[in-house]
């Protein structure tokens, strides 16, 4: 028998066979449901602290997935997330670019004219809270969940409060007294006791914790609109405090938005005292406003003026002071500088200084010599006149020369009053219009350029806006400022690059330039990027000013074949990311969309 042979080459594939019989139908699937999916947003790793499910200014987002519409208020049906931690440590600095910096417009506010009172860069809004300026004591009673009425709210409140809008809560508090313990909170209530607002944070007192500052930052809630005027105050509710101590409350303040603003009283209480007095400015290539009052050029913001006071007591007399006038035919023995005489003799006298005194005339004696003391006359043509002061009405100057000295003029017409001061390189022009209650002032410095401010002396309200060699900047105290440099124009309101949810490696990120939001979503390994499913991928929320006014869906890519994919953002901010063909971490969005 021979040796086995190597093997054959492949053979030819077979036919196609015939297609067989449909196979047994299996057993009939359970009826199909709606899957829903629930967020909500808490200040606390259990969902306890200030839960919520409309508010999402929280540290930390729960969701779950069941099939009721309705979401749960119980916040351990949630899974929770840390979306907001502690800010990181700095980083290291990029290397240097080429020549060419951005200039920066500041401002800050005073009430003295070297900046150093009350210094602050950001503008006080008015408190929305009545009958503040004075603090308010609690004695402690022992006993279990009391409430004092403390302050009432303003009733035009629920004229210009919208639901959902923010506002911002603070107070400084001191416990005093022996046995210092107990907690006490701030609550808004009806004076039924029905719960308006929510409270603030719980301070529990102690031997070493008796003064402090707390601050709240909340939202407008229906129940407060649906109250109308009155019948809304803030109480002081108290657990186990001690008779012997005593809670001050003092400097509360109620007003809109997320940032504390310094304490002013209410619309109704404020004074033009109330307001800074002082407007400083300056521009330099330093993003941050600094701190020193010294840095910048300080320009009087003036009200009105106040209602005359009352007359003065009368002080005491004073020392008799030399005699003022001298009536006589020979002259006066004891000289001083501010001594008038006049001449009654008939004849013409040579005083001692060699001047020649005329019969009835007076004279006015200047510390050296003699000289009429008063001349009245119609015209007088001079070739020099040399004087040590000069008053007139009508002043008419040509060919003249200003060397020295400050020019200031005042001025009223009706409602409309002003001021004009010219002092070495600046110019300074105040104009107030009391039927308004306006003032528009401008400044022009020959180093800082031209500044012009308009207040409102109501509100408080200031809109400025200056210019200089670096650029031009419009600031406005109640709304966005902006800055035109060779740089281009910058807002306020504008946003870098900032991370979407939990999302690393600038997989998920956003940006404002002016009213546009550009958002840029690359999915890949790593980075915490999730899944993206065809039921939609929850990636996180967009705060408020980036939301886009209504709902907004568009195309994405889903980097596969055969694969669709589409990014969705609601007005609540939520971002939402779904892939139809497969379930990926690959997927890509750049989009763009504009903002109110």
């Amino acid at each position: 028998k021979g040796d086995k042979g190597d093997q054959g080459a492949q053979g030819i594939q077979g036919l196609q066979g015939p297609t067989g019989t449909q196979g047994v139908a299996g057993p009939k699937g359970a009826d199909g449901k709606t899957q829903y999916t629930h967020i909500a947003y808490a200040n606390s790793a259990d969902g306890v602290t200030n839960f919520s499910t409309s508010d999402s200014n929280r540290t930390y987002i729960g969701m779950y997935v069941d099939f009721n519409i309705n979401d749960s208020t119980t916040p351990s049906d949630y899974s929770w997330t840390l979306v907001k931690g502690a800010d990181g440590t700095q980083g290291t600095p990029g290397k240097a670019g080429a020549d060419g910096k951005t200039p920066y417009f500041h401002t800050a506010w005073s009430y003295s004219v070297d900046g150093t009172n009350a210094f602050t860069t950001i503008y006080p809004n008015l408190n929305l809270v009545l009958g503040t300026k004075n603090s308010v004591s609690i004695t402690g009673d022992a006993g279990t969940s009391t409430a004092t009425s403390l302050y009432t709210l303003q009733d035009y409140l629920v004229n210009i409060a919208k639901l959902n809008q923010s506002f911002t809560f603070s107070y400084d508090w001191e416990a005093t007294g022996s046995n210092i313990s107990g907690v006490f909170f701030l609550k808004f209530l009806t004076s039924s006791g029905l719960p308006i607002l929510g409270s603030t944070t719980t301070t529990a007192l102690s031997s070493k914790n008796t003064k402090g500052h707390s601050s709240l930052s909340g939202a407008i809630t229906q129940q407060m609109l649906d109250l109308g005027t009155g019948n809304k105050n803030i109480y002081l509710r108290q657990n186990n405090v001690p008779k012997t101590v005593k809670i001050t409350i003092s400097n509360l303040k109620m007003e809109f938005g997320s940032t504390a603003t310094p304490y002013m009283p209410s619309s109704s209480e404020a004074t033009t005292a109330d307001w800074p007095s002082y407007i400083g400015q300056y521009t330099d290539f330093t993003q941050a406003d600094s701190t020193n009052p010294s840095d910048y050029t300080w320009s009087l913001i003036r009200g009105n003026d106040g209602a005359a006071g009352q007359d003065g007591k009368n002080g005491t007399n004073g020392k008799d002071g030399d005699p003022g006038k001298v009536v006589s035919d020979t002259e006066p023995t004891t000289r001083f500088k501010g001594l008038t005489w006049k001449y009654s003799g008939t004849v013409d006298l040579t005083a001692t200084d060699r001047t020649v005194i005329k019969p009835n005339t007076e004279y006015y004696f200047n510390g050296k010599n003699w000289m009429i003391n008063f001349l009245s006359a119609n015209n007088i043509d001079a070739n020099s006149i040399t004087a040590e002061k000069i008053n007139g009405t009508d002043l008419e100057v040509k060919n003249g020369k200003f060397t020295d000295g400050v020019i200031e003029t005042s001025w009223k017409n009706g409602t409309v009053a002003g001021s004009t001061n010219i002092e070495n390189d600046h110019l300074i022009i105040t104009r107030t219009d009391s039927s308004v209650n306006t003032t528009n002032s401008i400044g022009l410095d020959s180093t800082q350029g031209l500044i012009m401010v308009y207040t409102e002396n109501s509100t408080g309200r200031t809109i400025s806006v200056g210019t200089n060699f670096q650029g031009m900047s419009l600031t406005d105290s109640t709304g966005i400022s902006a800055s035109i440099s060779p740089a281009g124009v910058k807002l306020s309101s504008d946003v870098n690059w900032t991370q979407i949810g939990n999302i690393g490696g600038r997989r998920a990120e956003w940006k404002r330039e002016n009213n546009r939001v550009t958002m840029n979503i690359h999915g890949g390994n790593g980075d915490n990027f999730p899944i993206i499913t065809s039921s939609g991928t929850f990636l996180g929320i967009l705060p408020t000013n980036a939301r886009p006014p209504s709902d907004i869906s568009m195309p994405a890519t889903a980097q596969a074949a055969g694969a669709t994919a589409q990014i969705s953002i609601n007005s609540s901010g939520e971002v939402r990311c779904y892939r139809w063909g497969g379930d990926s971490i690959y997927f890509s969005a750049y989009i763009s969309y504009y903002v109110e």
